[in-house]
């Protein structure tokens, strides 16, 4: 079934009036939390105050316990005082966008102006990794917002700009007619962070400033590490400016919001309440009074808080802070059965034990602290598991505590999944009927740089089928690995390792084939040669575990169980096609090309050219001994034309591991990576090698 989303437009007239394309707003439901935990439960960080004395509105940012995205949420409070603070009951009333877009792992750090009647936002948004840039979103009453269609409204700038990592953290005001904007930006690998400016017509349209940065950090300053956040005011005819750096803050004053002059006693503020550092602010200028609310303190002073000053410079804090602290916070636990791992989540610095049992017997236990961000994985610490690290399975209970928070998954279900390349989704069924009549919610995650991640939403807990579809997202190649999780309804989560399927042929020293395939499907290989003459066929059912890296099957000299070949074990050859067929409609011919290699066992070395002449871009080639294990990868590439030849040798340690002495009679493995995920694999005796030439290929071959 296709990923459940809706997605609702703002109303016509009001698009209209602002004369901008249609805004949308996600109608997903909220994600799962951990049992009685708040969406801010962890932290609340970077606001922002529009109002006056009276009524305050602040937009926030909160994280609470969640394993679904990777960022935070937005929240609303509002105050008479602008000291004391009442959260609004539809908290959080901005989430992240949805998987897939530009913005799906975070949004907040967010400038806001209310004009008739009508809110609009400018947020800080990215996705777990990537540039971040700013977004825009609009609302009647604060609380519900659409979010504009052509969304990033200020994008990052083009590769070796000033800001092509960071354009955001912005502040905006309306000046007459202009909106202008202030923002920063950052190089590349973050070596530079500086504020930038920009003006728009109606805040959508924005023009960058053609001599940005307008503020850049001073060499051997305070400041040297770099500028953020900066937040902007206009007093009579003088732009004000207080931007971030290295947990401080600054203050800047210009004439035109261009040409800014820092204040010479920076920084104004080195530190908040607590111990802490000073955080992402908002500031306002009341009458005479310029009021500022920022994060600080550490450990249970964390919180936003309240300064005052009569100029910007010197700041007091006329309350008690922090005035506005995190919500309540929680356990969760993450059991990944494949890989047999457990990460629990809760506050910081709390000491935490994880138990596995099954029908109430005890399998083990492990103890240990979470860490700063409140996170404790057991295979950081898998020595300390007690007797052993248990094989976690569908079936068996997992549970968690620390101080009073808990957490259980009892039983962890059982996920059975799929990835299809011809059509790029991960399908499949979750059968965990104790948590029926309940529907689950299904995260797909693919291991792309930066992962990309697809859901699907109402999903039966007793036998529900899903589908996550990456189309337009990701291209499923062969090989590319990722996990299927399920969210239980109190937020807990189960997850299994998933891998795009491919195929493998062995030829050479030793012959066959193999596959990386869910467990439980039946095959059928045929072999046939560069002619079409069937040399061999088999069947073969897949297994759990039973490939070379996963779920599948494998030739029987590796350990695996493949296979019975009719009438003979085939003689794989290059020009050869090794057809697959499972029970499922899948199918795979992988075409065998010719691995040439020398090896020189005095410098530890293999090198030869590779043809594969129905290739046409370069190849992936990895080297390792057949025997050894874990084994010693050398990763070279080379041309299927023979033009350019790989070249691995294992004389020196490099990142794929030690040096490896080849003897005369070692068994050397070559295999090249297919465009679309599929291997080739040639072994070769060390003292034989294979001949790099003459190359004499089969007509069938030289044809293409």
């Amino acid at each position: 079934m296709r990923a459940r989303s809706v997605q609702v437009t703002l109303a016509t007239a009001l698009a209209v009036a602002l004369a901008i394309a249609p805004l949308t707003a996600s109608a997903d439901p909220p994600v799962p939390l951990a049992t009685g935990a708040d969406w801010d439960g962890l932290s609340v960080t970077a606001p922002t105050v529009i109002g006056s004395p009276g009524h305050y509105e602040m937009w926030y940012q909160g994280r609470g316990l969640t394993f679904y995205g990777y960022g935070s949420s937005l929240g609303y409070a509002t105050s008479a005082d602008g000291k004391a603070w009442t959260k609004h009951a539809l908290n959080p009333v901005l989430l992240p966008g949805d998987p897939g877009a530009w913005d799906d792992a975070y949004r907040g750090q967010v400038a806001v102006l209310a004009e008739a009647g009508l809110y609009r936002m400018w947020y800080s948004a990215g996705r777990s990794s990537g540039a971040w840039q700013t977004g825009y979103a609009t609302s009647a009453d604060a609380v519900h917002w659409n979010v504009y269609a052509s969304n990033p409204v200020l994008p990052s700038g083009p590769a070796g700009s000033w800001d092509e990592t960071e354009a955001d953290g912005p502040t905006v005001i309306k000046d007459g007619a202009l909106y202008k904007c202030w923002y920063y930006g950052c190089t590349a690998g973050y070596a530079e962070c500086s504020i930038g400016y920009a003006t728009s017509p109606d805040g959508i349209h924005w023009t960058k400033y053609p001599g940005n940065p307008v503020l850049q950090a001073t060499p051997a300053s305070w400041d040297a590490s770099g500028l953020a956040w900066p937040r902007v005011i206009k007093n009579g005819t003088t732009y004000e400016m207080w931007y971030h750096a290295d947990g401080k803050l600054g203050r800047a004053t210009s004439p035109d919001g261009i040409t800014w002059t820092k204040y010479a006693g920076n920084p104004v503020l080195s530190s908040g309440w607590g111990g802490g550092t000073v955080g992402v602010s908002s500031l306002l200028l009341d009458g005479a009074t310029y009021r500022m609310w920022t994060h600080s303190g550490t450990g249970a002073s964390r919180g936003i808080g309240y300064f005052e000053s009569t100029d910007g410079i010197v700041w007091t804090q006329p309350v008690a802070n922090p005035i506005l602290v995190p919500g309540n916070g929680g356990m969760l636990i993450k059991a990944n059965y494949d890989a047999d791992q457990v990460v629990a989540r809760t506050m910081p610095d709390l000491p935490v034990t994880i138990a596995v049992s099954r029908q109430g017997t005890p399998k083990a236990s492990i103890s240990g602290t979470s860490d700063a961000s409140g996170t404790y994985r057991s295979w950081e610490h898998n020595e300390a598991w007690s007797p052993a690290r248990p094989d976690i399975l569908p079936g068996d209970t997992v549970t968690a505590t620390a101080g009073a928070f808990s957490a259980s998954i009892a039983p962890v279900g059982e996920i059975r999944a799929q990835a299809y390349a011809d059509r790029d989704t991960i399908e499949g069924t979750i059968q965990a009927p104790s948590l029926a009549p309940a529907s689950l919610t299904v995260l797909c995650e693919v291991w792309t740089e930066p992962s990309t991640i697809a859901v699907d939403r109402g999903v039966a807990a007793d036998g529900g089928a899903f589908q996550c579809d990456f189309g337009g997202q990701a291209d499923l190649v062969g090989g590319l690995g990722g996990r299927v999780a399920y969210l239980e309804p109190d937020g807990d989560m189960v997850s299994v390792e998933v891998m795009t399927p491919y195929m493998e042929v062995f030829y050479g020293a030793r012959d066959g084939v193999g596959a990386i395939y869910a467990p439980g499907h039946a095959f059928t290989v045929t072999v046939t040669s560069a002619l079409g003459a069937v040399k061999a066929t088999a069947a073969i059912t897949t297994t759990d575990g039973g490939g070379w890296w996963g779920h599948g099957f494998r030739p029987d000299w590796t350990g695996g169980d493949c296979c019975d070949w009719q009438p003979a074990p085939p003689d794989i050859v290059p020009g050869d096609r090794a057809a697959f067929l499972s029970d499922d409609g899948y199918t795979n011919t992988v075409r065998v090309g010719t691995i040439y290699g020398v090896v020189d066992v005095a410098k530890d070395a293999v090198s030869g050219p590779l043809y594969a002449p129905w290739w046409s871009q370069a190849l992936e080639v990895w080297c390792h001994p057949q025997t050894m294990w874990p084994p010693m990868y050398r990763r070279s590439s080379a041309t299927p034309d023979g033009a350019v030849p790989y070249s691995c040798s294992w004389q020196a340690v490099d990142d794929s591991g030690a040096p490896w002495d080849i003897l005369p009679d070692s068994e050397v493995m070559v295999h090249y990576v297919e465009p679309d995920g599929d291997l080739v694999y040639r072994t070769m005796i060390a003292k034989e090698g294979a001949p790099s030439g003459p190359l004499r290929l089969p007509l069938i071959m030289r044809g293409g």
